[in-house]
This record gives structure tokens, C-alpha cells and sequence, in this order.
């Protein structure tokens, strides 16, 4: 007996309708409400409004208050937790019905969160001025120092080369020059490493050590609320640098280089060699010079030499960085390698370094964090440009002074021209180089006591070496002899050492934010290094110091050291995320002023009103941010060029050598 098509039909339907209730049946029993709490890595806090999606679904939920939420899930599906601060968070659900997830902070989302003194906070909850420079920013443009990479990006910031020699100190004016005598330097915090630049010995920079493209961020403190936890050291600004942290996730390799050619810069306008003659029998005929039967009849004479033009041209300069980030919910890490090399658009000038950065953060506790960041580098630097006066040479040079000589030797001027040398000569066999080691870095360790109550302990370290070698020999280009050689080395070295230990907590209780730190800091310093020239050496071979025939001067050295001991705290409250007021107090102690005067002390005050979360003002600003704020406090400068102490100099008498005051 056969079945007609409609009974058919109706068995499909059945066999259909039971499938898919067996299959409704089989993900009910897969998918289940799955709870869970969502905490901070580093304070033990509960996060709230975080947000959990089960991931490739549409399925989502809310954290509340106290950190709480349920999700329907099957254990084999991924959640994704992401929250405003921290970093986003991958999670598997597995078979437990409850979970607890720690997420990292990030402190350097550039729209939720930022670094301060001692410190991070919400960007929309600073209550004093700062500009914040990202990664982003300072990969726009080739930068050899970490100072340039500030040129242009942050109000109120000047910045300006003191010499066109690549890797040359920069000078950095954050609202303006704030000393006659003393440093009118902005101060420089990497990853905690506190560093104060002086220009440089040698007309050498120790910011050029670091690697621009492990920056994270750059965060100038410019108002007296923000500057004044710094107290005596902040005078003129300070710049908090963040580098580079790894992520948890899978290990990531990145590679870049570049090779890029920099142009030389206009010349400033001289004259020619016919422009030169024409003059110049001007001046013989009022008296001023005895003719020159070369210049008889200008129109037949050349452009003769450019001393611009075959100083200045277009040079390279390359650039090789490797690095690999990665790590585990408990362990991150950051690892980077550089090598730099800038050729000089002047010749004899040029810069080279080679850099290596490790940031590692591990947690094997729960309330127990460790970390360091290490930054080991090397420059070599070649200042004959700067030193040697040769720029200044090359535009004041008479053109009819030949660059070389028709038998290749170095050409140079005759008895009836000005006694000028030949600055391309002096540029090629003059030497002048600066080597430099540096090593900065820290270690830290975090304990959380209880909720919201953390207790941090630093120990930050710089340590740094620099060698000068300079050799001038004797010449002769010309007529213009010079029978003086000389050779001069230098070597000095310098560590500094800061150990911070930091108490802060955190609460919120109804509408009341609130946040207490207090912490205590010492910091020393040392510096050493030597300085001797010989001259008069028998041939330009030996360039050693023992080579020359006459010591100038007796060699000399020097060294130093200072001290600072520091106590400081800050308070920050907020009610209903509307209403901020900040107050801080430091005391610093400084060795480089008297006893009697020892003490400096730093208020600051400043206050915030979030106008645009006003009710009233909601719909006119929408996502736009309105905050008025005002702020006061007092900074010092600690780095004066002298101690209290008067130096004493050392003076010729009738009856031996005196010694006399040299500043008072």
C-alpha cells in the first residue's frame, strides 16, 4: 500500500519538528547562566559597567556595582570583557558556573586614562594642565631624540635646537624661561627614572640615548597643580614619559626600518668669485688693499669656490628596530632593539646609536605585583662642526681660495688674503668624538593591603659614562701654516639612585570619590671626571696624549655629589563625577642649599567643575566635554649652577700660588 504525497508531506514535517527539538533541547543543555565578578588586576577593586559579550554573538551584559554579572553561555565559548581603563580581556567559559576576572589597566588609553605625578587618572577628571603626546603622534615624523618629537604637538612647549649637530642637546621652555642662573630645563620622569639635563658634558645629550620609538606616551605637567609633587625639581615643567608594556595575547614581532635622506638647508647669500673681485678692487683703489693681478678683469673669473655648497650636502640617515611583546594573564613583557646611524649634512658631523629596552610585569599573586624596565644604550657622536668654528669659516671664506690645489692637496689662501684656513680641510682631518654609556632603569613591587589600599615601593637607577676624543693636527693649506697640534681627553661619569615608597587609597562612597596618597623619597647623586691636552706632537699619527711635547695645563678633575630627601602627599576628591578639587604638599630637602636654609616646602591647590555633565547643559553639549578649572601652587628650582659653598680659583702672587673666591 502506498503512501499518497500529503501523508508524506505531514511525516517530513513531524521527523522536522522533531529534529529541532531535540536540537533546542541539546544547546539548553549546553547553554547556561554563567556569573561572574570583574575586578581590577593591580587595586582588588570591583569594576562596574563593564562590558561582557559572549563573543561572535549578540548576546550581552552589564557588570554592577559591585562588579556582578550573569551571561548565558555554553562552556565552550569565549567572553570578551572590556571596561574604560583597562585593557580588553579574553576569557573561556569552561565548566565552572562562576568566574572571576582580573583585568590589567591601561594607563595609557589616551581617551580614558593618563599619567600624572605619582600616578595615573581618568583624562576627563584632571583638574590642572597637562598635554598628553602619543605613540602615534611621535611616529609622524623622523626624530632622532625624544625632545624633537615634542616640537609642534603641545601648547605652550618651545623647543629649539642649540646647534644643527645631529644629536645636539635641545632646549625645551615649558611656559617660558624660569631662571637668570640657574636650569631653565623642563625635568624628565622615564618609567619613574628621574633625570635633569645639563646640555650635556662634551656638548654631548643624555636624552639622545633613548629610543624615541619606545615611548608610549609623553605627558608635560604645565600648571602648578600638576608640577608642584615635584616641588623643588619642577620649576620648569616636567615631562612623565611612559614606554612601551607587553599585553597578554600571543607574542608579537614587529620590525621597522627606514633609510630617509635629509636635505641640506638654504645658504645664506655670499659672494662669488667675480662679485668678490669687483669688490675687492674697490678696496684697492680707496687704499684699503694692494691690487691683485688676478682680479684685472672679473668678467673672465668663474663662480669660483662655494664653501657652502661643498661643506653642506643631502646625507642619509637609517634606522633598524626589532621588538616582541607579548605574555600570560600573570606576565608581560616588552623587548626592543635600535641601531641608528645619522650622517651630518655637514661634513665631519654625524650621530650613531645603538639602544636595548626589556619591560617585565609579572603578578603571581593576586596582591603581589613585580615589574621592571631597563633601558641599556650606546651613541657615538662626532662634534668637529660644533667645536671647530668650521660653519663660521665656510660662510666668511673668500671664494677665490681654492678647495683643493690642482695637484689634489688641500688648497688655502695666499699672503694678500684675509688669513682665513680652509674649513673643508679642517673638517676632514680635525677629529672630535663623544662616546656615551648609559644604563636606566627600575624595579617596583606593589602590594595590595586591602581593598583599595595599595602600597608601592620603587627603586629607580641611572648610571652613565662619557669619553671625548679630540685631535687637531698641524697644517699647512696655503700660506696659511699652522704648527700647533694638540690632543685633549676627557672622561667623566655620573649614577644617581631614587628609592620611593607610596601609600595610596582609593574609595568611592555614594556620589564621594576619594583618593589619599602619601609618600616618602630620597635621591642621590655623584659625578667625577678628568680632563688633560698635550700639544706640539712630532707628527699627525700619534694622536695619543702622550705623544705631545708641551702639557698646557696640569691635568684636572673633578667630581661632586647632592642629596634630596623628600615628603609628600596629595588628596583628590570628586562628588557626583562633577566636582573635583585636588591638593597636594611636598618637602624637599636639598643638600645644595645651606643648613639654614635647607627646606623647601610646595603647596597646590586646584579645582574642577565638569560643567557639561550638568543637566541643564546636557543637551547642548552632548558627547562634547565643558570644564572650568583653576589652580595655584608654588615650585622651586633646585639646580642652581652653584652651591652655597663659594668656589675658590687659583691666582698667581709674589710669593707662590693664592687662592681667591669665584663666585659668591
Amino acid at each position: 500500500m502506498k503512501r499518497s504525497p500529503s501523508c508524506r508531506a505531514r511525516t517530513i514535517r513531524s521527523w522536522m519538528f522533531i529534529l529541532s527539538i531535540l536540537l533546542v533541547t541539546q544547546l539548553a543543555a549546553q547553554t547556561r547562566q554563567v556569573t561572574g565578578i570583574v575586578s581590577s588586576r593591580t587595586s582588588s577593586e570591583r569594576i562596574p559597567d563593564a562590558t561582557v559579550t559572549v563573543k561572535g554573538t549578540t548576546r550581552v551584559a552589564k557588570t554592577d556595582e559591585k562588579g556582578q554579572f550573569t551571561i548565558s553561555a555554553a562552556p565552550s565559548e569565549l567572553l570578551v570583557i572590556t571596561s574604560v581603563g583597562f585593557a580588553q580581556q579574553e576569557l573561556k567559559v569552561g565548566n565552572s558556573g562562576s568566574l572571576s576576572v582580573r583585568m590589567a589597566d591601561q594607563y595609557n588609553d589616551l581617551e580614558d586614562v593618563v599619567v600624572i605625578g605619582y600616578g595615573r587618572m581618568k583624562k576627563t577628571d584632571l583638574s590642572s594642565s597637562q598635554v598628553t603626546v602619543s605613540a602615534e603622534d611621535i611616529q609622524k615624523t623622523v626624530n632622532t631624540t625624544l625632545e624633537q618629537a615634542l616640537q609642534g604637538r603641545a601648547a605652550n612647549v618651545y623647543v629649539s635646537a642649540n646647534s644643527g649637530q645631529p644629536g645636539s642637546p635641545i632646549s625645551v621652555n615649558i611656559r617660558g624661561i624660569n631662571s637668570i642662573s640657574g636650569s631653565t630645563q623642563p625635568l624628565y620622569v622615564i618609567d619613574g627614572v628621574q633625570i635633569m639635563p645639563d646640555n650635556g658634558s662634551n656638548g654631548s645629550n643624555i636624552l639622545a640615548t633613548l629610543n624615541p620609538d619606545d615611548i608610549e606616551t609623553m605627558n608635560i605637567l604645565q600648571g602648578p597643580s600638576a608640577t608642584a609633587i615635584y616641588g623643588s625639581r619642577a620649576s620648569n615643567g616636567v615631562i612623565m614619559i611612559t614606554t612601551k608594556k607587553g599585553r597578554s595575547g600571543k607574542s608579537r614581532f614587529s620590525y621597522n626600518t627606514f633609510y630617509t635622506l635629509q636635505d641640506r638647508p638654504e645658504y645664506i647669500p655670499t659672494m662669488n668669485l667675480q662679485e668678490y673681485a669687483i669688490f675687492m678692487n674697490e678696496v684697492s683703489k680707496n687704499g684699503g688693499t694692494i691690487a691683485n693681478p688676478a682680479f684685472g678683469d672679473p668678467s673672465i673669473l668663474g663662480e669660483g669656490s662655494n664653501w657652502q655648497k661643498e661643506l653642506l650636502t643631502t646625507a642619509g640617515m637609517s634606522k633598524h628596530q626589532l621588538s616582541v611583546s607579548g605574555g600570560s594573564d600573570k606576565t608581560t613583557y616588552y623587548l626592543s632593539g635600535e641601531y641608528m646611524n645619522q650622517d651630518g649634512i655637514a661634513i665631519g658631523s654625524g650621530f650613531e646609536r645603538y639602544s636595548m629596552r626589556l619591560n617585565l610585569e609579572t603578578q603571581p599573586r593576586t596582591w603581589f605585583k613585580l615589574g621592571t624596565n631597563i633601558n641599556a644604550s650606546g651613541t657615538k657622536e662626532s662634534l668637529t662642526i660644533t667645536n671647530d668654528d668650521i660653519l663660521n669659516i665656510a660662510i666668511t671664506q673668500a671664494p677665490s681660495v681654492p678647495v683643493k690645489n690642482p695637484d689634489g692637496s688641500w688648497g688655502g689662501p695666499d699672503q694678500t688674503q684675509f688669513r682665513q684656513t680652509n674649513p673643508i680641510a679642517l673638517a676632514s682631518i680635525n677629529e672630535n668624538t663623544v662616546k656615551r654609556r648609559s644604563l636606566i632603569g627600575n624595579a617596583y613591587g606593589e602590594i595590595n593591603i586591602l581593598k583599595g589600599l595599595v602600597f608601592r615601593t620603587e627603586f629607580n637607577g641611572s648610571i652613565g659614562f662619557s669619553n671625548g676624543y679630540r685631535f687637531n693636527p698641524a697644517y699647512t693649506f696655503g700660506n696659511f701654516v699652522n704648527n700647533t697640534s694638540f690632543a685633549v681627553r676627557s672622561s667623566d661619569n655620573n649614577t644617581w639612585w631614587g628609592l620611593t615608597q607610596l601609600l595610596r587609597y582609593n574609595t568611592k562612597i555614594g556620589k564621594h570619590d576619594i583618593g589619599l596618597m602619601a609618600s616618602h623619597e630620597s635621591q642621590e647623586s655623584n659625578y667625577e671626571g678628568v680632563w688633560a691636552e698635550t700639544r706640539d706632537f712630532l707628527n699627525n699619527d700619534i694622536t695619543d696624549l702622550p705623544g705631545g711635547a708641551t702639557v698646557v695645563n696640569p691635568p684636572t678633575s673633578f667630581r661632586g655629589s647632592s642629596a634630596l630627601e623628600s615628603y609628600f602627599g596629595r588628596l583628590n576628591y570628586m562628588y557626583n563625577d562633577k566636582y573635583i578639587l585636588q591638593a597636594t604638599l611636598r618637602a624637599d630637602g636639598s643638600s645644595n642649599f645651606g643648613p639654614n636654609n635647607r627646606w623647601g616646602y610646595f603647596p597646590s591647590v586646584s579645582a574642577a567643575w565638569k560643567a557639561s555633565e550638568e543637566s541643564f547643559l546636557k543637551d547642548i553639549f552632548g558627547n562634547g566635554d565643558l570644564k572650568i578649572r583653576a589652580e595655584v601652587g608654588i615650585v622651586g628650582n633646585q639646580n642652581t649652577t652653584q652651591s652655597f659653598y663659594a668656589n675658590l680659583t687659583k691666582v698667581p702672587t709674589p710669593w707662590g700660588n693664592g687662592y681667591l673666591a669665584a663666585n659668591f
